[in-house]
């Protein structure tokens, strides 16, 4: 049994599966869907573990951004946890993506100073094939085939962008972000590209849901999601020894 530093909690009351989420509320309201106990409640980090099928999952809110987030997945990467899920929300990016949409990660766009410290820049954030697909295959059971997006997700630093500081700032067009509207970057976030380089680093698989908006009510519909994923990767999960991270 080791005593985990940032989590407050011992190595044994995490479980082999997580959640990350931004808000105490969402990993309060998380846990309560599947039972689980606080494990503890510090300055920054709040952790119930529960179960989702026969696995145990820790639920974790982290705050906003990708430092913290990283930060979790150094503590879970010591306690065993072989697979995470990231759950918060985005601000549209591609013409076409719309406030309420479900968004699953393919990659992200690392804009972020966190992933630069663990890889190269070159070094591409990559959702984890196994969890995607799970998500994936859920997803069109529980929405339909319209009923989510499926892409790339922009990663930064900053929840808005100052425009007025933006060096490729050309008559009130920002270049850079027209850019990855051309380039169909779906959505923006402070933790998915972060997260799916991290977790790589350390060996844990990971995948990134998103809802663009903030509306409670849609937002269920990513937790409901992001657990019926988890229980069918607890089912068909390699047996032991097996390599999980692709």
């Amino acid at each position: 049994m080791s005593y985990l530093t940032h989590f407050c909690c011992e190595s044994e009351q995490l479980g082999r599966y997580a959640i990350l989420t931004q808000s105490p509320t969402h990993a309060k309201a998380i846990a309560e869907k599947i039972g689980a106990e606080a494990v503890s409640k510090g300055d920054l980090y709040h952790i119930y573990t529960g179960n989702v099928g026969r696995q145990a999952v820790s639920v974790i809110s982290c705050g906003i951004g990708s430092p913290a987030a990283a930060l979790a997945l150094e503590e879970l990467s010591l306690c065993g946890t072989t697979t995470v899920l990231r759950i918060g929300t985005a601000q549209p990016l591609a013409q076409n993506t719309k406030q309420g949409d479900v968004v699953i990660a393919t990659a992200g766009v690392k804009m972020d100073g966190t992933s630069s410290e663990y890889v190269v820049m070159e070094f591409p954030a990559v959702s984890n094939f196994e969890v995607t697909r799970t998500l994936v295959e859920v997803a069109e059971k529980q929405f339909g085939k319209g009923g989510y997006r499926l892409g790339i997700v922009e990663g930064r630093d900053v929840y808005t962008r100052r425009k007025d500081f933006d060096r490729t700032l050309v008559s009130g067009t920002c270049i850079y972000e027209k850019a990855l509207g051309r380039g169909n970057v779906l959505c923006s976030d402070m933790e998915t590209a972060a997260v799916l380089v991290v977790a790589r680093y350390l060996g844990i698989r990971a995948g990134s849901i998103n809802l663009v908006g903030s509306d409670a009510v849609l937002f269920e519909r990513c937790i409901e999601l992001a657990l019926a994923a988890l229980e069918r990767l607890a089912q068909s999960e390699s047996a032991e020894g097996a390599c999980l991270l692709t």
